[in-house]
């Protein structure tokens, strides 16, 4: 737990550093169906959301940091267990910028996320915890970007995790769609 606590202090000290640097901040609330799908469910969904909370700083239209805290929860198709996903991670977007003269840019991204993972076992109608896990995920993601106007924009994007550690049975498959709105100041 004591790393879970040293990684949340990464973004924070990172986009604390670079609040100072000239450029644009940036916060975003996003809902999607991005996580760990866990062993026995076929569906590959989720049975709720995820919901993620955010904040970033631009260094200039190509080039951003965000960081962010993302929670999902998941259970298998018999709803014996449910597993509950807590999430701190650090991005870099690169972005291709306004595309000509529409509101649009094509971004990707690459992540460093620190994840607290927590098993309840539902199987009797109760809720049970059967033990919790603490790992890391690196993500990739594309997607495109609508600059509504000059102050908020809204995101649609694939993350695909493509290496982890110290998640143990929950490393199967991670990965989903996000939408995001976000706010520039």
């Amino acid at each position: 737990m004591n790393k879970l606590r040293l990684f949340s202090l990464i973004p924070a000290t990172l986009l604390s550093l670079s609040a100072s640097a000239a450029g644009n901040n940036s916060f975003f609330l996003g809902v999607g169906d991005v996580g760990f799908s866990p062993d026995g469910d076929s569906t590959d969904s989720f049975s709720s959301p995820s919901f993620i909370i955010g904040g970033g700083q631009s260094f200039n239209e190509h080039l951003s940091m965000e960081g962010f805290f993302r929670y999902s929860e998941a259970s298998d198709d018999a709803e014996t267990y449910e597993i509950n996903y807590y999430e701190l991670g650090l991005s870099l977007l690169l972005s291709t910028g306004e595309l000509g003269d529409t509101p649009l840019e094509i971004f990707g991204r690459t992540s460093a996320i620190a994840t607290n993972i927590q098993g309840h076992d539902t199987s009797n109608g109760s809720r049970e915890d059967i033990g919790d896990t603490t790992g890391g995920v690196f993500t990739v993601g594309a997607g495109l970007q609508w600059n509504i106007n000059t102050d908020y924009w809204l995101r649609a994007e694939y993350i695909y995790g493509y290496a982890n550690s110290g998640v143990g049975k929950y490393d199967a498959d991670y990965d989903g769609l996000q939408i995001s709105l976000g706010l520039d100041f």
